[in-house]
């Protein structure tokens, strides 16, 4: 089926009252092709499967010419070179785009836009840059990254001098046959993260930040208000009552941060499929914010900067109409030229009325930390263009 990239800016085509994206942009909006031979791994089993269409040249399966490209592609596989999973430093550090003081700034002026009535959150995001290390490619810290921590929806994808390298805990949306066979249709979830605790350097200290994430009425008000902003998107395309929340503000630890997740569940409308599910969802609430059009002008007018793949998505749609997608957080959008490789990264947070502009800078770096130690490190800001 189809697979491939969703950048941010793909949001100004998808959603109404948006203005022009910013100037800089290196990134596509689309990136999707169309793959009729793949192969599936089973992490628990440590055993793959190759599965081939065989789609022709008028788009019919083939049988033989499926057998053909199965048998080719599995012995490709045996044949790849797997990314290392080493602790070398990949990079020559990680470069803040913006000071401290600059992103406090951008913070105070979404609070008095909230106390405004402008809007009740907007997720606000500072950039990085690092270089490569020479001789180091993008899928060699994609091994790095695997390596420290393999989150749920970790992904790798090339482009002609381009490759994304993610590291995301986070589902966007998940389209799937239901339960009960074709007569239900297909079941729709997302799960939105909002909330971050670092994890601690002791058993005690971790348990207390978990603690305090989860009895935090902050961090659960800027939670709610994304669960509400997803139920409202779903039932644009779900059954009318379908639509429920069965987990909320559900602690999940990661390697380097504790996070509050929710899920929201619901039934696909009759003759719908992943795609009108996207068009009524994307980009996620959980890196907008609320409600979301808001937000995004918001955004747009505070960042002055393409997000590029960063809170985008990494997605796969089948022929049968299902699907699963990320939200491209803790990913490193990579970029090839004469001298090597760079990378850039974001970080961000939702702000509220009760923001407190250090706390929200110290997030940023907190989330930003699992990147920066694969390339050498968090550097302090310097001023000047980053490399």
């Amino acid at each position: 089926g189809l697979a491939g990239l969703f950048s941010y800016e793909l949001a100004g085509t998808l959603v109404p009252k948006l203005e022009a994206s910013p100037k800089g942009r290196v990134w596509p909006d689309l990136a999707l092709g169309l793959y009729d031979t793949l192969a599936v791994f089973d992490a628990e089993t440590g055993h793959a499967e190759v599965i081939s269409w065989g789609w022709n040249a008028e788009g019919k399966a083939d049988p033989d010419l499926a057998r053909e490209r199965a048998h080719a592609f599995a012995a490709r596989l045996t044949n790849a070179r797997p990314p290392r999973s080493d602790d070398r430093v990949l990079g020559t550090g990680a470069r803040p785009d913006i000071s401290q003081a600059q992103y406090e700034n951008k913070v105070e002026t979404v609070r008095a836009l909230i106390a405004a009535g402008d809007c009740f959150q907007a997720n606000i995001s500072q950039g990085f840059s690092a270089e490569l290390i020479a001789g180091v490619s993008a899928y060699d810290v994609f091994g790095g990254l695997l390596s420290q921590s393999q989150a749920g929806f970790s992904a790798y994808m090339r482009l002609e001098g381009l490759a994304v390298v993610s590291n995301s805990p986070e589902r966007f949306v998940t389209v799937r046959p239901g339960t009960e066979g074709q007569e239900r249709g297909f079941d729709v979830e997302t799960r939105p993260i909002k909330g971050t605790r670092p994890r601690g350097r002791s058993p005690d200290e971790d348990a207390r930040l978990a603690s305090e994430l989860l009895a935090s009425v902050k961090d659960r008000a800027e939670n709610l208000m994304i669960v509400d902003l997803m139920r409202n998107d779903l039932s644009r395309v779900c059954r009318a009552g379908s639509v429920k929340v069965p987990q909320l503000f559900r602690l999940e630890s990661f390697a380097n941060v504790h996070h509050l997740v929710s899920t929201v569940t619901g039934q696909l409308k009759p003759g719908l499929s992943g795609i009108d599910v996207l068009g009524a969802t994307y980009p996620g609430g959980s890196i907008t914010g609320a409600p979301k059009i808001r937000a995004m002008q918001i955004i747009a007018e505070i960042e002055e900067a393409p997000r590029g793949p960063y809170c985008g998505s990494i997605l796969w749609l089948s022929p049968d109409g299902a699907m699963d997608a990320s939200i491209l957080i803790r990913t490193l959008a990579c970029e090839q030229d004469d001298a090597g490789w760079k990378a850039r990264f974001r970080s961000g947070g939702g702000i509220v009325i009760g923001s407190d502009p250090a706390d929200e800078y110290q997030e940023t770096l907190h989330k930003a930390a699992r990147l920066g130690a694969v390339l050498g490190g968090l550097l302090p800001f310097q001023e000047g263009p980053n490399p």
